[in-house]
């Protein structure tokens, strides 16, 4: 942890495949930012599986360079093809959720791992053996688009769907603790659907002033009410279902801001679980692969 001072406020930096942050006013005029970037990811095992050819169904899926599914290699997954042959699996733990990733081959000799839930397996029928030798092989399985350009056709996001189970999920957290739950507050959502439009620019609690950026919005906006920010980005590769929804990705959230915040000094699950707080704004939005979240919260 580092803390510093800025303009008479006392910040705590703390660093830590969830990006959070989270802002808080306290007693004292005391702001507290706590910031968590990096999962936690164990490789549980190794596998051999059988060589296979896969359609991307995500052209837009993040490459990682090894099975320990700890460094970008940069390049997206679509710009090797519409197909690519898996043969190796790396069965990992990411903060706390079990997860799959193949490692791939391209025709073109590029290697690289892939999170498994954006790669589709087919079958090929063999081309007349009247034809040239150089006759494509056609997929039996895929989809009549098959070839066409989609932007993770896998993954429909819905922002009220997503807000909707964001705050029953988290108000169930809530209720186990003997916690008043949160309304949705028109106000406060106000502010998220400002900072929402900021954080996929930038993703930062503060402008160029150094003063918290939701909180100058509530200015602007004559709300009073707010109290502190929440804000994070998430893969939705990271979610162990097969085919994730905006239900999922809420519930992903709201368990790493809660159960996985260690890296944050628990910072954003004792915003989410403050006793004085009743009121909630939240908007989400998808979008570069990632599902951003701008969450605040207040007492009214």
């Amino acid at each position: 942890m580092n803390k510093k001072i800025l303009g008479g406020v006392t910040l705590a930096i703390f660093s830590g495949l969830l990006f959070s942050a989270v802002i808080e006013f306290l007693p004292n005029n005391i702001t507290r930012t706590s910031t968590s970037a990096s999962a936690k990811t164990k490789v549980r095992y190794y596998q051999n599986i059988k060589n296979a050819t896969y359609m991307v169904r995500n052209k837009k899926a993040v490459i990682y360079s090894n099975g320990k599914i700890n460094h970008k290699t940069g390049a997206k997954l679509g710009a090797y093809g519409t197909y690519v042959t898996g043969y190796y699996a790396s069965h990992v733990t990411i903060n706390g959720k079990k997860s799959v990733y193949y490692k791939f081959k391209t025709d073109s000799g590029h290697t690289g791992w892939v999170w498994n839930g954006w790669l589709k397996k087919v079958s090929y029928k063999t081309p007349a053996k009247s034809g040239s030798n150089n006759t494509p092989k056609t997929p039996i399985n895929a989809s009549s688009d098959w070839n066409t350009d989609s932007n993770d056709d896998s993954f429909k996001f819905s922002n009220q769907a997503y807000v909707n189970e964001f705050v029953v999920k988290l108000n169930k957290e809530r209720t186990k603790r003997n916690l008043q739950p949160v309304s949705v507050d028109a106000q406060l959502t106000q502010i998220t659907n400002k900072r929402i439009k900021d954080i996929t620019q930038n993703f930062t609690h503060y402008n160029s002033a150094g003063k918290p950026i939701f909180a100058e919005y509530a200015k602007q906006l004559g709300i009073t009410t707010a109290r502190a920010e929440v804000l994070a980005y998430s893969m939705p590769s990271t979610i162990n279902v097969d085919t994730p929804t905006s239900k999922d990705a809420a519930d992903n959230d709201v368990i790493e801001y809660i159960y996985y915040d260690g890296n944050s000094d628990w910072g954003h699950r004792d915003a989410l679980l403050n006793p004085k707080y009743n009121i909630i704004g939240v908007t989400a939005t998808y979008t570069h692969e990632d599902v951003y979240d701008a969450t605040v919260l207040g007492v009214r």
